[in-house]
Formats: C-alpha cells, sequence, structure tokens
C-alpha cells in the first residue's frame, strides 16, 4: 500500500492510518475485503501486528471454502460465496481426497476437477445414465453466478481461466494420458500373460501400477493448471474389462486395477464409484465415455472465453450429438 510508510520510518510506524484508535482500525478490517486485508498485513509491520489475527480467520474461511469445491460440497461453497463473493478472487493450496496438492481459485479448481454440468435435460430419457447426473449446473456454473456480484467479473473469470488452461495445456494433458496409457497396457499385459499361473507376477505388475499412480498424483509438484486428474484411463480399463470378460481368471486382477484408478477420481466424479468393497462397477465403458465427451464440451465453453485453444483442439466430438453411441 503505498503511502503507508514514510522514508526511514520501515515499519510505518508514523502512517496516518495508524494515527487512529485501535478501535477505528478494527473497524475499517471489518470493511475491507478478504484480498484488502491480507494486502493490508503483508505490507506494513505495524498493521501486520493489528491485522494479524483477521487475516488469519479469512485464511481460514478461504481454505474451507476451497474444500468445500474440491469435496464437491456445493451447498456449503454456495452459502459461503454467496455471504463472501469476494473470496472467489483469491487464491490457496488445498488436498484433495486423493492427496493431490492443489493450488487456485475456487472457480479454477472447480474447472482442474472437470466440476462442470454433466448434460442437458434432454438427456434425462436415457435409462442407462443415472438421473442425478442429468441437467444439473454444477460447481462451476454455481461460482459464476456468484462472480456476477463483482466488479469486472468477466475480466476476472476470463483472467483466471486462461491462468488454468494456458496456452500448451493440452499438449501436457495429452502427454499425461498417453503415461497412463502406457502404464494401464503394461500391468493389463502381464495380468492376461500370468493370471492362471503363480500370482506373483500378477502382484508385482499390479504394485508397478500403484507406484506409477501415487507418483503421477501424490508426488506431483503443486497442481495449478490443466486436469487434475485423466479420467479416460478409467474409462479405459473398464474397456478392458469387457473386451476380457469371458477370461474369468483375469477378471479379479482387472477389478483390483480399477480400484487403483478409484483412489484418484476427484470428487466432482465421486458418485461414479462404487461403495466401498462392492465388486460392481456401475457404468459400462461407452457410457462412461459419452459422459466425458459431454463434459469436455462443457469444459471447452468456459475455456473458449480465453480463446487459448481452438474448439477442435479440446473436444473432437460433436456437442450437439442426440444420444449415446
Amino acid at each position: 500500500m503505498s503511502g503507508t510508510r514514510k522514508i526511514g520510518d520501515p515499519q510505518g510506524k508514523d502512517a496516518p492510518l495508524l494515527r487512529l484508535s485501535t478501535g477505528c482500525l478494527q473497524a475499517i478490517g471489518a470493511l475491507l475485503s478478504t484480498k484488502s486485508v491480507l494486502a493490508l498485513a503483508s505490507t506494513c509491520t505495524a498493521t501486520h501486528t493489528l491485522f494479524e489475527k483477521d487475516g488469519q480467520q479469512r485464511r481460514r474461511t478461504i481454505k474451507r471454502l476451497l474444500y468445500h469445491v474440491v469435496k464437491d460440497e456445493q451447498v456449503e461453497a454456495e452459502e459461503m460465496v454467496n455471504r463472501s463473493p469476494e473470496l472467489l478472487t483469491i487464491k490457496a493450496n488445498v488436498l484433495d481426497r486423493a492427496g493431490r496438492e492443489i493450488e487456485g481459485t475456487a472457480l479454477q479448481i472447480a474447472l482442474g476437477a472437470e466440476n462442470v454440468k454433466y448434460l442437458d435435460g434432454e438427456y434425462n430419457s436415457f435409462e442407462r445414465m443415472p438421473r442425478e447426473f442429468s441437467g444439473q449446473n454444477r460447481m462451476a456454473k454455481m461460482l459464476e453466478k456468484h462472480f456476477r456480484k463483482l466488479p469486472n467479473s468477466e475480466e476476472i473469470i476470463i483472467a483466471q481461466i486462461a491462468q488454468q488452461f494456458p496456452a500448451g495445456w493440452q499438449e501436457a494433458e495429452n502427454a499425461r494420458v498417453k503415461r497412463d496409457n502406457d502404464a494401464l497396457a503394461k500391468v493389463v499385459e502381464a495380468i492376461e500373460q500370468n493370471c492362471e499361473g503363480y500370482p506373483v507376477p500378477c502382484e508385482d505388475a499390479l504394485q508397478v501400477f500403484k507406484d506409477y499412480l501415487g507418483k503421477e498424483n501424490k508426488e506431483r509438484d503443486v497442481i495449478r493448471t490443466g486436469k487434475h486428474f485423466n479420467m479416460r484411463m478409467l474409462c479405459r480399463a473398464e474397456l478392458f474389462r469387457k473386451n476380457n470378460r469371458k477370461k474369468a481368471a483375469m477378471m479379479p486382477w482387472l477389478y483390483k486395477v480399477i480400484k487403483e484408478i478409484h483412489r484418484y477420481v476427484p470428487d466432482s466424479y465421486k458418485n461414479l464409484l462404487p461403495d466401498e468393497g462392492c465388486e460392481t462397477i456401475l457404468w459400462e465403458w461407452d457410457v462412461l465415455e459419452f459422459l466425458l465427451d459431454k463434459k469436455d464440451c462443457d469444459l471447452l465453453d468456459f475455456i473458449q472465453r480465453t480463446h487459448v485453444q481452438r474448439p477442435e483442439e479440446c473436444c473432437s466430438m460433436d456437442c450437439s450429438a442426440p444420444g449415446l453411441p
């Protein structure tokens, strides 16, 4: 805050602001946005002491909001941003249920988890599509609605999206998809070759796959851009399961592979997952792939605002497709 300090007064003790009483300063602090309080507390030693408690409280508030976003707790998140929409402008770090450390604003974290609407209402009639996944405005759309309470909201939204999906993000995503495909193919191949004999090779291959997933997720640097997880890997694993369903000896091992992938699925997809200990996979691979294609189109609606990517670079399907393949 320029003007707070005088030359030769590094701690700002003689700053005009600090000539006010403590009560007045605390009243001013109560009127400031979270971002302003944190900025003020970081620019002057004296004000840092005064606003430190308030700043810490607001940091906890931001963390709580981001926790609700990453856990896909939309009702709780909306209650917070409805009261304090300025929280939408502040970044912080949060851990998701898979143990990934993610940095971003509430909107950026929602987009990274692909927490956009699932499908338009026209798809409600498909019996293979569970009702709870149809026609919902998910976390990102809800947050966008409350952004409108802020000045220059569209510019802020565009800037946040551009930071989450910078130029080149798609190339990095494609490289991750290739690594995932290679790791999955190796473990499936090892299972196919050894499932009817001595189980140790299958166990070893499964452990290698577990280690790979941990390295790609938990041991990554803080995630600041792109998608948090490659959901197509789950779809591909389900396809392997379908194609080998007549090979009874492979099935228990393939279920183990799929369950390891489940550990890293973002909470925005949590309704896709079976209950703990259940050996039944809820969705067939083609329905899941159709869902992911539609979600890619919904995510593209956000990304297009920044003109970072052309539509064909982000979504290969016809977004107006009339039904399931």
